[in-house]
């Protein structure tokens, strides 16, 4: 897990979450101050069941990708809790992170949810978490901290909103790392430093080119017949080379002489013609 910088976190709490992701929770946008666990509790479990207006369940099955907390202090974690025939337990949990100050703070996390999960943070000995008094809000407190067996909660603080929110993303992969912020990018290769000329299926493109001196130039085989690079015609002292009839592959050629290149295919003879000019 890792930290985002509080100054962005701000940002990203408050902006709309990236296309087909889902914010459930607080908007974190009142001003609220901190909570402690109740007396005679060194932690604790909260979560949201009631927000008027704002949904606190997960809406779709996915992973939640960041979550953001405001008005805490000392260390808090994230849970994902789930409702089964005994009552709510912990079926996700994220690492402690502490926040350093009372604004807003983003964290990233991976971690998989169900349609219908609720959200909450364990608030570690010593810390607080952020609320504010919104009528007809509903905050559940489990204390000692809830776990992976389910126990009814205590009523939490009248009118209470949790200044948390999470980010959930859908996973249509399946790999736990949601669909827009975890992916995976495939690595793109380099652009060529030099000037491509595609072999197609009876013609190059482009078919003439200009470049300067010393400058690259690839042909790269791209139809589905097969054809070659054979130059009629290069400056003088300069190499002639060339590549063998083929189907698939490149050829490299660095252009060292100023002047006129020609060139055509073998197969296809002078209906298949190329140029290159150098500066």
């Amino acid at each position: 897990m890792r930290a985002i910088l509080p100054a962005a976190a701000a940002l990203l709490a408050l902006a709309p979450a990236a296309h087909g992701a889902q914010t459930i929770g607080s908007d974190l946008n009142a001003r609220s101050f901190g909570v402690a666990c109740p007396a005679g509790s060194s932690s604790c479990t909260v979560s949201q069941a009631v927000l008027p207006g704002t949904p606190v369940t997960a809406p779709i099955d996915g992973v939640v990708t960041r979550w953001s907390v405001k008005s805490v202090t000392g260390t808090v974690a994230l849970r994902v809790l789930r409702q089964d025939a005994a009552g709510l337990r912990v079926v996700g949990a994220s690492a402690g992170q502490a926040a350093p100050t009372t604004s807003v703070h983003t964290f990233t996390t991976q971690i998989p949810v169900a349609s219908g999960d609720r959200v909450g943070l364990e608030v570690a000995p010593g810390a607080l978490y952020g609320a504010v008094a919104t009528p007809g809000a509903v905050l559940d407190v489990w204390s000692p901290p809830l776990g992976a067996t389910a126990a009814p909660p205590q009523p939490g603080p009248a009118d209470a909103e949790l200044m948390l929110n999470v980010v959930i993303e859908a996973d249509a992969n399946r790999n736990g790392l949601g669909d827009e912020s975890g992916e995976p990018q495939t690595p793109q290769p380099p652009p060529y430093p030099g000037r491509t000329v595609s072999v197609l299926d009876n013609r190059y493109s482009p078919r003439s080119t200009t470049v300067r001196r010393r400058s690259l130039v690839r042909w790269r085989w791209a139809g589905a017949s097969s054809h070659s690079v054979t130059f009629s015609r290069v400056p003088r002292g300069a190499r002639r080379g060339g590549s063998a009839i083929k189907r698939t592959g490149t050829l490299t050629k660095r252009m060292t002489r100023a002047g006129a290149y020609s060139y055509f295919c073998r197969v296809h003879g002078s209906a298949m013609r190329g140029a290159v000019r150098v500066r």
